[in-house]
């Protein structure tokens, strides 16, 4: 949290949606798309991700993978969610 920022709010630039990413990591090159997802997770570059396999399901799946094959995070919830694609839960993590 920033200093001055309320507790519960967050920066609209910290937030990344599942359409595109290009990360520029530990290994000093820019990946972007799968790539850029498997390294990022890979770098513990989140402190959260949350996913529910439906928004972009070929980079949720990539994502999926990374996490349950990483060291760095743990599933913290899933947490039920009903909406436009019915019930659809989110599966989050967390940074250990």
């Amino acid at each position: 949290m920033r200093s001055g920022q309320r507790r519960g709010t967050w920066e609209r630039r910290a937030w990344h949606g599942a359409h595109y990413l290009s990360y520029t990591g530990t290994h000093g090159g820019t990946l972007t798309g799968d790539a850029g997802y498997a390294a990022a997770i890979s770098d513990g570059y989140y402190q959260v991700i949350a996913y529910n396999g439906v928004d972009t399901p070929p980079a949720d799946t990539v994502i999926a993978h990374a996490l349950q094959t990483s060291t760095r995070y743990r599933l913290a919830q899933i947490v039920p969610n009903t909406g436009a694609f019915g019930n659809v839960p989110y599966y989050v993590w967390v940074r250990r």
